[in-house]
């Protein structure tokens, strides 16, 4: 561009008009040595490239048809070379360029068209694609002139296809591109109930603690089923503890420990027999003596609690005013600066982080993801810029919020002034980052609700049907066929609304059949296992003796406890 203003004219040269451009030291220009303006080879250039060429003349070599020539010779006749500007106008330069523009345009239609110039008999062709659908439309009994009209409109059908299915893409990405920006800086006012599962009986102070609730029908399935399922788990192992140690402690109480001593003495026998798979040895193993008495003590609490109901609550609980989600965007901004100017907040969350992160540190979910965003909020201070607490070190916040560390006095610090800061911009609930991205439930929305004196809610509650908690849970253990499709009519007739069931093959089977031994067979493994582990063999030790992965001795000694 530079180069048509110096050939203009001095009354042009307004410096507040053009941009001149003087050049660094060791700039070279382009100059054409081997080609003319029309992109010729000079005599210099076919001495230069024959060689290149093996004797068959530049002639041969050049493209005369490629876009590259299009553009030069447009370039050559658009009145656009440098000798042209002499006398020329910035009028004239932008006509000039318009017009070669549109030129350029219209040799590379016609050069892309369904018809091309063969470069030896100067012929008119066809593309190799229309000749073979002409080819095909002849080949089924069409003339040849029907055949081209057919293979013309086919290759139009084609690219308004393509041309359609180009914007739908532009469109479906755009589309996903402000929903994601809506989700991460508007907040959402949810005026329904949102649901909690709860162990059977549990006594809940709505306004004092920071709680779970889900509100989208995926959500609350998911948390029906799995969640409700490992509520059941831990109930009834809580049970069963507590009766086989009330039996036990007579042996402690008579060698003087107090009845609360004696009791906690005979727990510890009861989670030394029965512990979960990781779970360290004992200093101390167990005579063989004391081992059988909390195996028949386990014994009789199994059979007291084989009829008892454990089943876990459903509650919807709904807020007078609604809940108000705070946007990601503003959830994290308000813990950065609280992080940055509240220095005892900023301790107490590290406090807590550490003994969170211990807590995680043993639990496979979400690993990496966690351990990255564990480093990043231990790492950090007051100096550390409020983008990078909003990332990685907020999703560590977020997810401790599910931890142990949080139950303490510095945990209620923690969400008190959180939620205060919150509810001052209208919010009193925040998404659930770690059941969204972490945890194995990959939820769509799930809520935790803030603290708040003030709030009231109306709360109705019902007992979970086994029908409920048969199967995992999780939308993905489904099995979609006739079966699934009748057991799932039938739940929606009986109940009117459609509950969590996993589908099972429900075929008798034979007595002596291949699947009643390979059964038999689990459950003496199974036995092995557990007498092995009360004997205090190592989860390696007892995988390495019967030949079987470590995973299944954890899993049988998991499934034993519950």
């Amino acid at each position: 561009m530079n180069n048509y203003y110096w050939n203009l004219d001095e009354s042009f040269r307004n410096p507040s008009e053009y941009l001149e451009h003087f050049g660094i030291h060791g700039m070279k220009w382009g100059v054409r040595r081997f080609q003319d303006e029309s992109g010729q080879y000079t005599a210099e250039g076919e001495a230069r490239y024959a060689d290149r060429d093996h004797g068959n003349g530049p002639a041969e070599h050049h493209r005369s048809d490629s876009e590259g020539v299009i553009a030069r010779r447009q370039y050559g006749s658009s009145g656009l070379s440098r000798t042209s500007h002499k006398n020329s106008s910035g009028k004239n330069i932008l006509s000039g360029v318009q017009n070669a523009s549109q030129n350029l345009k219209q040799k590379i239609s016609d050069a892309t068209h369904s018809r091309v110039t063969d470069k030896q008999t100067g012929e008119k062709t066809f593309t190799r694609h229309k000749t073979n659908l002409v080819g095909k439309y002849m080949e089924q009994g069409m003339s040849r002139e029907d055949a081209e009209k057919a293979a013309d409109k086919k290759i139009n059908t084609e690219r308004a296809i393509a041309a359609a299915a180009a914007v739908t893409v532009a469109v479906a990405a755009t589309t996903v591109a402000v929903k994601k920006y809506h989700d991460y800086t508007r907040d959402e006012h949810i005026d329904v109930p949102l649901q909690r599962v709860v162990a059977q009986g549990s006594v809940e102070d709505l306004n004092t603690y920071t709680w779970y609730g889900s509100y989208k029908s995926t959500d609350k399935i998911k948390y029906a089923g799995t969640y409700g399922n490992s509520i059941r788990r831990k109930s009834v192992k809580t049970a069963r503890d507590d009766i086989a140690a009330n039996q036990l402690k007579d042996y402690w109480k008579s060698k003087g420990f107090s009845d609360d001593d004696a009791k906690a003495k005979a727990l510890e026998e009861v989670h030394t027999v029965f512990r979960k798979a990781g779970d360290p040895l004992p200093e101390t193993p167990l005579s063989n003596e004391r081992a059988e008495a909390v195996k028949s003590a386990m014994k009789t609490a199994k059979a007291q609690t084989k009829d008892m109901n454990f089943n876990p609550e459903v509650r919807s609980v709904m807020r007078n005013k609604g809940y108000d989600v705070a946007s990601d965007e503003k959830a994290r901004k308000t813990f950065a600066k609280l992080f940055k100017n509240d220095a005892e907040f900023r301790q107490d969350v590290l406090d807590t982080a550490a003994e969170g992160a211990k807590q995680w540190g043993t639990n496979a979910s979400g690993g990496k993801k966690r351990v990255r965003a564990y480093n990043a909020l231990l790492n950090s201070d007051k100096n550390t810029s409020e983008r990078k607490l909003m990332k990685d070190a907020y999703n560590a916040f977020n997810t401790n919020i599910t931890t142990q560390a949080m139950h303490g006095e510095k945990g209620a610090s923690i969400m008190n002034k959180y939620a205060a800061e919150l509810k001052k911009q209208g919010v009193n609930a925040i998404q659930d980052y770690n059941d969204m991205h972490q945890s194995r439930y990959h939820s769509s929305k799930p809520v935790i609700v803030m603290p708040d004196v003030d709030a009231t809610y109306a709360v109705t509650s019902r007992t979970m049907s086994d029908t409920e908690l048969k199967g995992k849970g999780t939308v993905g253990n489904f099995m979609i066929g006739k079966a699934a499709k009748e057991t799932v009519a039938g739940l929606v007739a009986a109940t009117g609304v459609f509950t969590l069931k996993a589908i099972h093959d429900t075929q008798p089977v034979e007595e002596g059949s291949k699947d009643v031994t390979r059964i038999a067979n689990v459950e003496t493994r199974n036995s092995k296992i557990q007498s092995m582990r009360a004997s205090g063999k190592s989860i390696d030790e007892i995988s390495n003796s019967l030949d079987i992965p470590v995973g299944t001795v954890k899993s049988v000694l998991y499934s034993e406890i519950v």
